[in-house]
This record gives C-alpha cells, sequence and structure tokens, in this order.
C-alpha cells in the first residue's frame, strides 16, 4: 500500500544519504575518483538486475536489490562532473558540462518511454533486466576507460598530464 511504499522510499533516500555524508569521501580517498564512480555503476546494475531476478514474495531480496541501487547512486551521481572537470581543458569545460546536461536530459525523457515499452511488451523483470544491463554496460565502459587512461599514463607521462 501507500504507507510501505512511502516507507521504502524513504529508507531509501536514508540509506542514500547515508552513504553520500559518510562514505563518498573516504571511497574516493581510498580507491580514487574513476574507481568510485564505476563502484557506483555496478552498485546500481547489480540493484537493477537483483529486482529483475528477485522472487516477487521476497521482500528481503527486493530490499537487498533497491539497497544496493541507493548505496551506488551516491557513489556514481557526483563523480561524473567531476571527472569532465579535470579532463577536459579549461577553454573546453563549459561545452562538455553542456553536452553532458543535454544527454542527461536526453536520456530522462527517452528512457522512460523505451523502458515503458519494454516494461509494457516483457513485464517488470525484463524491463529492470533491460535498465541493469545498460548500466552494466556503462561500468564495463567506465572500467575500460580508466585502464586506457592509466595506460597512457604509464607509458606517456607528458601527454596525459593536464594539472598545468
Amino acid at each position: 500500500g501507500p504507507r510501505a511504499g512511502g516507507a521504502m522510499l524513504t529508507a531509501g533516500a536514508c540509506v542514500s544519504f547515508a552513504v553520500s555524508t559518510a562514505l563518498f569521501a573516504t571511497v574516493v580517498k581510498t580507491v580514487g575518483i574513476v574507481s568510485t564512480a564505476i563502484a557506483g555503476l555496478l552498485c546500481i546494475a547489480c540493484g537493477l538486475l537483483g529486482i529483475a531476478c528477485a522472487d516477487p514474495s521476497s521482500l528481503t531480496a527486493f530490499v537487498a536489490a533497491a539497497s544496493l541501487y541507493q548505496i551506488g547512486k551516491p557513489l556514481y551521481a557526483p563523480t561524473l562532473p567531476t571527472l569532465l572537470l579535470r579532463c577536459v581543458p579549461p577553454s573546453k569545460r563549459g561545452l562538455a558540462m553542456g553536452l553532458d546536461s543535454i544527454s542527461n536530459t536526453f536520456a530522462r525523457a527517452t528512457a522512460p518511454l523505451l523502458l515503458g515499452a519494454v516494461l509494457q511488451s516483457r513485464g517488470e523483470s525484463a524491463c529492470f533486466a533491460v535498465a541493469g544491463s545498460l548500466v552494466l554496460t556503462a561500468a564495463a565502459l567506465a572500467a575500460i576507460r580508466g585502464l586506457q587512461v592509466q595506460t597512457a599514463r604509464r607509458f606517456f607521462p607528458a601527454r596525459t598530464d593536464r594539472s598545468e
């Protein structure tokens, strides 16, 4: 019912708030911003895929998967603008942030339409599975790109240093 749904949303918001206030800075200091972003994406993907696979009658499985999702959001969301600002030359930062904003707006407008079509044709589990798979793909791409940058820094330190 509405009361249980509200309680679940409030609990999720509390988990997210706790991670962003108590853990985010520590995780970034420990593993770095790129790994934090990837960890956030992996938690989000595992949460969505967990909801897709959970037995509808199992509240425990749903809460565990939803918790993973709520842990991932504050690990990923603040990292993207920070990474963009670190990787883009100062003269291109406005353009990069604008393109990021445009792509986010486009995704917010199209994702409900596309996932709604999946929901209508294939059901709830398929909808969460598609969403989780897309986020898992994003995590893989971020990991690959992070490895490419690390390799480039190792072999070509002068070309990748943007600290000027």
